[in-house]
């Protein structure tokens, strides 16, 4: 997981804040909870479709 968040730390999606041996992040970009938005959106309009799919498989 760290590997990812410097990866988008490097990229300007998040920010970093050390703390001690702690990294706290945030998202650095407002577009980034636009986006988070309009997927959520998105999979609304589908949830029906999405409920359905078989290729996706409910974690036991």
């Amino acid at each position: 997981m760290s590997t990812h968040l410097g990866c988008l730390s490097d990229c300007g999606y998040v920010e970093v804040r050390r703390q001690g041996r702690f990294a706290h992040y945030r998202v650095a970009d407002s577009r980034v909870a636009q986006l988070v938005s309009l997927a959520r959106s998105l999979a609304a309009d589908n949830a029906a479709a999405l409920a359905a799919c078989m290729r996706i498989t409910p974690k036991a």
